[in-house]
């Protein structure tokens, strides 16, 4: 009779653990946000415009949104993203060594604390008009929307192994 040599799954290191949780929020962050606030500007457009568009030029604006403005997006996003994805994915990880799993509200509660820093600097630097207002709270529902994903595929990716 022969012995079972199923590999048994190894337990991650916590240093291992740590550094891809903060892998996730640097990587993965700042393309979520790319997608999610490109979707969310032809939302606001295709709200804005639609008392005086048809329906085929509102379809435009969320295939635009989708399709194109991505393309445009990302890259700014890594550029101007990855300090805040950095900083939260640090702060996700150590969630993750105090709690065991990477917590959710303090990660979402970090996000918006450096959404708020930004929101200061840019109504400072800009000034308080209607474009900035709507960027702001768009922001806000991007970097909330794109901590929650983070911390779902990290608590995904870095689930403690099961025992065989």
């Amino acid at each position: 009779m022969e012995a079972d040599t199923t590999p048994v799954a190894q337990v991650m290191t916590p240093h291992r653990r740590f550094i891809r949780i903060v892998l996730i929020f640097v990587l993965l962050g700042p393309l979520f946000a790319a997608l999610v606030a490109a979707l969310g500007l032809g939302i606001v457009a295709a709200v804005t415009e639609s008392a005086s568009l048809w329906t085929v030029d509102i379809i435009g604006y969320l295939l635009a949104s989708v399709v194109v403005l991505p393309l445009f997006s990302i890259p700014f996003a890594y550029l101007f993203g990855l300090l805040p994805a950095l900083v939260i994915g640090l702060g996700a990880a150590m969630g993750d060594r105090r709690a065991g799993t990477v917590p959710m509200r303090p990660v979402l509660g970090l996000s918006a604390a450096l959404w708020a820093v930004f929101s200061v600097i840019l109504l400072l630097s800009e000034g308080v008009h209607r474009g900035a207002v709507i960027w702001v709270v768009l922001m806000l529902i991007t970097v909330l929307i794109c901590a929650a994903l983070c911390v779902r595929v990290a608590r995904w990716w870095v689930a403690p192994a099961r025992q065989a």
